[in-house]
């Protein structure tokens, strides 16, 4: 899970914007609060010390605003649609699909997402203490899960745009009954992948006590002989795996599928001139299979183009910040770096919550099944001719492949 650690330099004594808060004598910090409370810009927002002269900054003010007020919708949303998808997933009609078991599977692990990450984020900016930094073990467990859970859910996404590139581009070879025991293996090898990926948390973050003004304070950060891991090299190591890579894989696979598809469709026009009568059943029976295939491949675009507009801004942000501290900025530069890194952030966990809307928006089946569990409705499962017309289609797409022979069919 990309997180930002801007908070972290901001605390650091080194830190211009540490230095500034510094200078300010207590007499000067009592005044500004007073001046808060009667503005009523703190409300429920808890502002450590340290953050007191940093309120009198609006893009200061606006970032605890959004970190105060916006996670609680953002995992409300998730929660319920998140919750639901995987009910309208498991349901008779779509759970033996394996593309709707990668739903599925996406869903549950982004509600584990927007726990482990923004709600954990949420609770410490309205408790004052973050979970993570009250123990060595809560730190290194929480870093793990957040970090492991997030990549998995990103790459969920790269395994259900490459099946359905496959099931598009070779239909007879995807074809069968073993679907979902494939999807299975495949999402079990890519947990216990990403799990190996992160296991250096385990040992490289503990508890430590940084210093900012008269006060220590707890916070889960890297030990010693890891810094330059996690500080230098582990933000690329993550924002390539979490999303630059994925960016490249989904959006070239996505181009492939579309070319796939406008091509497949040329060489259908071109072909139904040519197809005799005796065929415009077989013909018809294709059309049905390709326009619910066709449904699946829109639904899988959308999430697919959803994934890459919420999380690449967050990357690209969290690396460019890196850069931009160790130039030693002035306080306005860092205060609105702060700013765009919780901006992005949460651009990226709303990735994680509206999985519902976009099945809803996008996916034709779903919207059925969406609306027989909400009338009390039993799922049906597929007609016996849906089969029927898939072999059907497969055998047409042979012939779409090769218009020749078809044409010179007696």
């Amino acid at each position: 899970m990309t997180e930002s650690s801007l908070i972290d330099d901001i605390r650091n004594e080194s830190n211009p914007l540490t230095t500034y808060v510094g200078q300010w004598r207590r007499s000067e910090l009592t005044y500004i609060s007073a001046d808060l409370d009667r503005m009523n810009i703190t409300g429920t927002m808890h502002v450590r010390s340290y953050e007191e002269p940093l309120m009198e900054f609006p893009a200061y003010r606006l970032h605890k605003r959004l970190i105060t007020y916006l996670p609680p919708i953002l995992i409300l949303l998730g929660t319920i649609g998140n919750v639901l998808s995987v009910i309208i997933l498991s349901r008779r009609s779509l759970r033996k699909q394996s593309t709707y078991f990668y739903l599925a599977t996406l869903s549950s692990a982004d509600t584990v997402v927007l726990y482990v990450g923004l709600l954990r984020i949420w609770l410490g900016e309205i408790l004052g203490q973050d979970i993570r930094d009250r123990s060595d073990w809560s730190c290194r467990i929480i870093s793990f899960l957040g970090y492991t859970i997030s990549d998995f859910s990103g790459w969920l996404i790269i395994a259900v745009t490459l099946e359905r590139f496959f099931a598009v581009r070779y239909p007879f070879r995807v074809s069968g009954s073993r679907g979902r025991q494939r999807a299975l293996k495949v999402v079990g090898a890519m947990l216990l992948l990403m799990s190996l990926v992160n296991c250096h948390f385990f040992w490289s973050v503990r508890v430590v006590y940084m210093k900012h003004g008269d006060e220590y304070t707890a916070k889960c950060h890297c030990t010693e002989p890891y810094l330059k891991l996690i500080d230098d090299v582990w933000p690329w190591v993550d924002a390539l795996i979490y999303s630059f890579l994925p960016f490249v894989v989904i959006l070239v696979l996505n181009t492939l599928i579309i070319r796939q598809l406008v091509r497949a469709r040329r060489r259908r026009v071109a072909l139904s001139s040519a197809v005799t009568c005796r065929k415009c059943h077989a013909a018809d029976g294709c059309r049905v299979s390709d326009r619910d295939g066709g449904k699946i491949t829109v639904m899988l675009l959308v999430i697919s183009l959803a994934f890459l507009v919420t999380t690449l801004p967050m990357n690209v942000a969290l690396i460019t910040s890196k850069f931009l501290v160790k130039r030693r900025p002035d306080i306005g530069t860092l205060i609105r770096l702060r700013l765009v890194l919780t901006v992005t952030e949460l651009l990226m966990y709303l990735n994680h919550s509206i999985n519902f809307l976009l099945y809803c928006a996008a996916g034709h089946r779903f919207r059925a099944e969406c609306v027989r569990l909400m009338l009390g409705r039993k799922s049906t499962p597929a007609h016996h001719v849906t089969d029927i017309s898939g072999a059907i289609s497969h055998a047409l797409h042979m012939q779409v492949i090769k218009p020749s022979d078809a044409i010179n069919t007696p």
